[in-house]
């Protein structure tokens, strides 16, 4: 939205930096494969997010997204001169 919004123009500046540590942050939060293999239910555990015993299922479809939406900021970041 920052690229295509005159309004939101101030936040361009460093957003790569952000969307990279927000992925890293996430990816960091995920349960890995060894943390998984402790787990009840290995193969439903991976990759997961959970908070106080729960799942987090809505964070991880939105995180996901926003993730994968945000490759195309930095794509056009890349192109812009």
């Amino acid at each position: 939205m920052a690229s295509r919004e005159p309004r939101l123009a101030d936040l361009l500046e460093g957003i790569d930096d952000r969307i990279v540590c927000t992925a890293g942050l996430m990816v960091n939060r995920q349960v890995t494969a060894d943390e998984a293999a402790l787990g009840a239910h290995p193969a439903l555990e991976e990759g997961a997010w959970f908070y106080r015993g729960y799942t987090q299922m809505d964070d991880q479809q939105h995180t996901i997204t926003s993730l994968i939406d945000a490759l195309t900021v930095l794509d056009a970041l890349e192109a812009t001169p």
